[in-house]
């Protein structure tokens, strides 16, 4: 496509509330410009529950290690997925997240 987004420093993507479907994808590319010796989590990404306005879904980014963390809100609490390989500046990856929930959870 012709359009793009550059987020910086603390900016992120809010989606707004929607209703959780049974499953869902969520894709986006991303590009790092460069390496930041900041050490804390950064939110790429934020999704609320439409009943709750609780976060359901956020993709954050470890910029000293360049790293994603996927936090899911399930019934049972919150859920990590860590990214075990280092994002490196200057290359674009293909982010995709599908979430699948029953009707139990």
């Amino acid at each position: 496509g012709k359009f793009s987004l550059q987020l910086e420093s603390n900016s992120h993507i809010r989606i707004p509330s929607i209703q959780q479907q049974e499953t869902m994808t969520i894709k986006f590319w991303m590009f790092l410009t460069q390496p930041s010796p900041d050490d804390s989590w950064k939110s790429l990404l934020y999704m609320q529950e439409e009943s709750t306005r609780n976060s359901n879904l956020e993709v954050q980014l470890w910029p000293s290690e360049n790293r994603l963390q996927i936090r899911i809100l399930t019934s049972n609490g919150v859920e990590t997925l860590d990214t075990v390989a280092n994002l490196l500046p200057r290359k674009w990856y293909h982010i995709a997240i599908t979430t699948i929930s029953s009707k139990n959870e």
